[in-house]
């Protein structure tokens, strides 16, 4: 068909590919408007950091070679370790092999999984003044999707009963919160980012078939989006109106405001459509080539040995109460503690030596040296980034990644490698923020900027940026509202036909 007439092909290809995936158009611009304002539940650090309860002196800690003897001696090494404040008791928090493991801070005793009353009572004092109901025990569910939570699974769901509704989730491994999803954003996201990821046919993470059941709606929608624009122009008529003195041949409504909804919106349709499908990164397009090496920027492992300083050093050393957790780090083969006070902040004490003194940020040129051991590869370049740029910066709560933390000033460090990694490093903690080679970068031009419009300039004038999003939008609802009631009449008109046809042939055969 397209070869003896690519023109009807091209009208066919829009008209069904249409059909198939208007409706779901319709919903992804409705949902978009939504999104801009609400996000998906999130648990916000500095949030969180306000609601732990605070780490004493008196009761913190046995010393850590004791808290690292009680976890079982499993294959692999230890990942991370901090100290916060569970059920008003200190708790070791230790990943090894994978695994998380919690020791009693004050009694060194290895502890089992939370219990369901545990996770009732961490509410409580989580969000002072509620109820909380226990709601059972699941593995995942619309507001856990987060692949962040799959080492704290099966989670606690609570709920608080609180001024806001809040439904908790409680870590079965560690017993602390690690979700919050209020009533206000739960039915807004029912209509917002439910929608708009088609999270009605999400199985337990990770789904194959929903990621590819989004990858082909969208390269459908691509489809009709390129195919529609074509045809749109080619009927539109810009120097001689039709006979009926209008620049469009389509006397109905839907049609005429779908064609003229089309040609003025198919530019964002597009460019929204290719990034949402880019977003889904099919067959890994735009994954890393090579992930940093955190073993050999660490120089040796993570042992109690090498930290002279404990956590009661670290307390000792702050106003009483102000530290919500303590970790323990160690970058270039010096050994740090790092602690966050209930306003986010963070504090880093040198855990080797004898001084124990509070440090505002960590040596530049050892910061470089352990960076030279991310990748194999000679460090191009060292910037020191003290505000945000097009690769670097931070996006509103409501934001898909709202709840990353991107602190300034920050240091970038470039390689010479084949795929010139960056990575992105906080001078005063040496925590490595981020990292991404020219894969990445394209991909932040095809995704995040074409979808989200999140340069630093755009997120700045913050509500010129949403009511433009929100007039494009609008526009692209209008479009796809009138295809759904063009498909939806096409449809019909294709099954009376038929129906009609089938009469016509049976009462031929039955005359015969």
């Amino acid at each position: 068909m397209w070869r003896r007439n690519p023109k009807s092909f091209l009208y066919w290809l829009h008209r069904w590919s249409g059909v198939a995936v208007a409706i779901v158009m319709l919903l992804w611009f409705l949902s978009g408007i939504v999104m801009l304002f609400v996000g998906y539940p999130k648990l916000y650090p500095w949030e969180h950091m306000a609601r732990l309860e605070p780490l004493r002196q008196a009761s913190c800690c046995v010393p850590l070679q004791t808290a690292l003897a009680a976890v079982p001696s499993a294959d692999g090494a230890i990942g991370s370790i901090n100290v916060v404040t569970v059920g008003q008791q200190p708790h070791y928090h230790i990943t090894k092999g994978g695994q998380r493991y919690v020791v009693d801070a004050q009694t060194g005793v290895l502890l089992p999984e939370a219990t369901a009353q545990q996770a009732v009572d961490t509410v409580k004092r989580y969000l002072p003044g509620s109820s909380p109901t226990y709601e059972g025990l699941v593995e995942s569910d619309l507001w856990t999707r987060s692949g962040a939570l799959h080492s704290h699974r099966p989670l606690h769901k609570v709920l608080a009963h609180d001024a806001a509704d809040t439904l908790v989730y409680v870590s079965s491994k560690t017993g602390e919160v690690v979700q919050l999803a209020d009533a206000q954003s739960r039915a807004w996201n029912y209509v917002g980012a439910w929608l708009h990821w088609l999270y009605m046919f999400r199985g337990p993470t990770p789904d194959p078939i929903w990621h590819w059941l989004v990858v082909v709606l969208s390269a459908i929608a691509v489809v009709s989006t390129i195919a529609g624009t074509v045809v749109g122009i080619w009927r539109w008529r810009f120097r001689k109106p039709y006979a009926s003195g209008a620049r469009t041949p389509y006397p109905s409504r839907a049609m005429r405001w779908h064609h003229i909804a089309g040609l003025l919106f198919c530019g964002v349709t597009l460019t929204w459509i290719v990034s949402g499908l880019l977003s889904m990164n099919p067959f890994n397009v735009f994954s890393p080539a090579q992930t940093p090496n955190r073993d050999a920027y660490q120089a040796k492992p993570l042992q109690a040995q090498w930290f002279d300083r404990s956590a009661q050093d670290l307390l000792a050393a702050m106003p009483p109460d102000s530290l919500r957790e303590i970790q323990w780090v160690i970058v270039g083969g010096s050994s740090y503690l790092l602690g966050r006070t209930a306003d986010n902040q963070t504090v880093v004490m040198p855990a080797e030596g004898e001084a124990s003194t509070i440090v505002q940020q960590l040596d530049q040129t050892q910061l470089v040296n352990a960076a030279k051991h991310l990748f194999n590869a000679p460090i191009a370049s060292v910037q020191r980034l003290e505000q945000y740029d097009s690769y670097y910066y931070a996006r509103a709560p409501q934001a898909m990644r709202g709840a990353r933390e991107k602190p300034l000033p920050v240091l970038r460090i470039e390689f010479a490698d084949p795929v010139s990694n960056w990575v992105h490093i906080d001078p005063r903690t040496g925590v490595i923020e981020s990292s991404m080679d020219k894969h990445q970068r394209v991909g932040r031009w095809w995704f995040e900027l074409l979808h989200s419009w999140d340069l630093p300039m755009m997120l700045k004038a913050e509500v010129l940026r949403n009511s433009v999003l929100v007039v494009l939008s609008v526009g692209g609802v209008l479009m796809s509202a009138t295809g759904v009631l063009i498909g939806y009449r096409r449809v019909r008109s294709t099954v009376i036909t038929r129906r009609q046809k089938r009469a016509r042939r049976a009462l031929l055969s039955a005359k015969n």
